[in-house]
C-alpha cells in the first residue's frame, strides 16, 4: 500500500504552483505572428470611434524624454478633448506652468497659449483625420491624441503591421479592457479596448524602437458619448492682450535655418 504524502510534500507542491512563472504573452504568441482578430479589433475600434456623434475625452498622457546622458524622464500631462466629427475639434493640454489649446472649426485651426498669450492660426478645410495628418506633415505639430483619429484608416498603416496578438484582459480603474500588442517597423504599440458595450479605447502605448533608449508615449482615456457641445467651444475670440505669431511650415523653417 502506498503511504499518503507527507504534509511537507503537499506544502512543497502547493508552493511550487504559486512560484511557477506565469505564462507570458511571448509564450502565447510569436511576436512575428499576425493574429487577424487583433488587427480587426484595432480597426473596428477606430471605426466605432469615428462613427460617434459628438463626444468628449479626458486623458492622462505620459511622454518619456531621453537626455543626452541616456537618462529617461517621464512627463505627465492632462488632456481634455471636445470632438464633433467630422469638422470640429478642441483639445486642451495642461501641466503646471504650461497650457496649450488647439481649436478647429472646419475653416481654420488655432493654437493658443493661455499662459504665454501667444496664438497662431492657419486656414484649413477637411475632416479630422486629414487635419491631424496635415498639421504633422506640414507644420510638424502633433495634435494630442491624434492616433485616435487614424486607427482603421489608410493613414493608420495597419497593412504595415508585422506582429499582432491578443495579450489578455486587464483592469484599468474599474474597467475591464482587452489588451492587444502590435509591432511594425520602428514601433511597438499596445491598445486596450473596453469590454463594455461600445468597445471604445481605454488606453494605448507607443514605443519608439528607432531610439536605443526605446522611449514611450502612453495615454489612459475616458470617452463620454452623447456630448452637447456649444459652437463657441470650437471658435477663438482673440483676447486684447494676445499676440499673433506665424504657424511656420516645416519646409520654411528648414530653409530659414540654412540661411
Amino acid at each position: 500500500m502506498t503511504p499518503p504524502p507527507s504534509s511537507v510534500a503537499v506544502a512543497t507542491a502547493v508552493l511550487a504552483l504559486f512560484l511557477a512563472a506565469p505564462a507570458t504573452a511571448e509564450d502565447e504568441a510569436d511576436t512575428g505572428t499576425i493574429q487577424p482578430t487583433a488587427v480587426e479589433a484595432a480597426a473596428a475600434m477606430g471605426e466605432r470611434l469615428r462613427a460617434l456623434d459628438a463626444f468628449t475625452i479626458e486623458a492622462t498622457i505620459s511622454t518619456e524624454e531621453v537626455l543626452v546622458s541616456g537618462e529617461k524622464l517621464l512627463h505627465v500631462e492632462q488632456v481634455s478633448a471636445d470632438v464633433d466629427p467630422p469638422h470640429r475639434l478642441r483639445v486642451e493640454r495642461r501641466s503646471p506652468g504650461r497650457e496649450r489649446v488647439f481649436l478647429y472649426d472646419g475653416t481654420q485651426a488655432v493654437l493658443w497659449g493661455p499662459i504665454t498669450r501667444y496664438f497662431t492660426t492657419v486656414a484649413f478645410e477637411g475632416n479630422l483625420t486629414e487635419l491631424v495628418g496635415k498639421t504633422a506633415e506640414i507644420y510638424d505639430y502633433h495634435v494630442p491624441l491624434a492616433d485616435l483619429f487614424l486607427w482603421g484608416t489608410r493613414a493608420a498603416d495597419l497593412e504595415r503591421i508585422t506582429g499582432a496578438h491578443y495579450v489578455g484582459a486587464d483592469y484599468l480603474g474599474d474597467r475591464v479592457c482587452n489588451h492587444y500588442a502590435f509591432r511594425q517597423e520602428g514601433f511597438d504599440w499596445q491598445l486596450w479596448i473596453d469590454t463594455a458595450e461600445g468597445g471604445l479605447p481605454c488606453a494605448y502605448r507607443i514605443t519608439d524602437l528607432s531610439d536605443p533608449a526605446h522611449p514611450s508615449f502612453a495615454a489612459t482615456l475616458t470617452v463620454e458619448t452623447g456630448a452637447l457641445l456649444d459652437d463657441n467651444r470650437f471658435t477663438f475670440a482673440v483676447p486684447r492682450d494676445a499676440v499673433e505669431i506665424p504657424f511656420q511650415a516645416v519646409a520654411a523653417a528648414q530653409a530659414d535655418s540654412k540661411e
